[in-house]
């Protein structure tokens, strides 16, 4: 039983490493980064695939959140580390929407990645989404 949750986080590890960089060359920025891949690597190690099917899409509920507020709450993205007001994962992202410092999104005209923001958008909901209803370690004969 162990081996087969050690190969099904394998197995997840390397689809969400495919999804990122996909989602990252369907975005109209240069977004990738090859830390966000390195905390996905570490993370899944650590929490195993609950990382991918609880963390990322309580990441984005934050994101979603934060662009309906128009801001980044103190109290969004607790369960990653922050670079000013902006969580360090998918920085490279968020930060072409938010403002590092203030976490207040960018007014649209005055910001120079104004026409990016809906790629990149789609590109956080895919990475951070894309495992939300995995269900793992269940035979075909319980579907």
């Amino acid at each position: 039983m162990e081996n087969q949750k050690f190969t099904e986080a394998i197995s997840a590890l390397e689809v969400a490493e495919a999804i990122y960089k996909d989602a990252c060359a369907k975005c109209t920025a240069d977004v990738y980064d090859l830390r966000d891949l390195e905390t996905i690597r570490s993370r899944v190690k650590d929490q195993g695939i609950s990382f991918l099917t609880i963390t990322l899409p309580n990441f984005y509920k934050d994101f979603e959140a934060s662009l309906e507020a128009g801001y980044v709450d103190s109290t969004s993205f607790r369960s990653f580390r922050k670079h000013g007001s902006l969580p360090s994962f998918l920085k490279g992202m968020t930060s072409l929407i938010f403002d590092r410092e203030t976490g207040r999104i960018y007014d649209n005209k005055t910001n120079p990645f104004a026409s990016d923001v809906p790629s990149v958008i789609d590109c956080v909901r895919q990475i951070c989404l894309a495992f939300t209803n995995l269900e793992l370690g269940r035979n075909r004969s319980d579907l």
